[in-house]
């Protein structure tokens, strides 16, 4: 009988490399997002960091998912988490100089 987290044809060592890229991918994605949206001289990077987290995670999560659900809401469940933490934790980070004075 199988369970929702069984690996399926996923070795351990592959889950947790995708849960990496995943978790690292997000991240960055989020982080680079809201340190672009900060700076005026950067219009279009905003929009270019998040397609290429999208482009990096949802592949990630979606492949394996179709391998083992289970493993998919795993994945999925990391970005968000991932993604969310970066989010909070980027604006504290990431002050361009002379903020808030005005920025460079």
């Amino acid at each position: 009988m199988t369970t929702l987290f069984d690996l399926g044809p996923l070795g351990p060592l592959q889950v947790l490399a995708l849960f990496a890229v995943v978790v690292i991918a997000a991240a960055g994605a989020v982080y680079f997002a809201r340190k672009h949206h900060r700076d005026p001289q950067l219009p279009d990077a905003v929009f270019w960091d998040g397609f290429a987290g999208v482009a990096i995670v949802a592949p990630a999560v979606l492949v394996p998912a179709l391998a083992s659900p289970g493993i998919g809401l795993l994945l999925g469940g990391a970005a968000v988490g991932a993604a969310a933490v970066s989010y909070r934790w980027a604006p504290a980070s990431v002050p361009l100089a002379g903020w808030p004075h005005g920025g460079p």
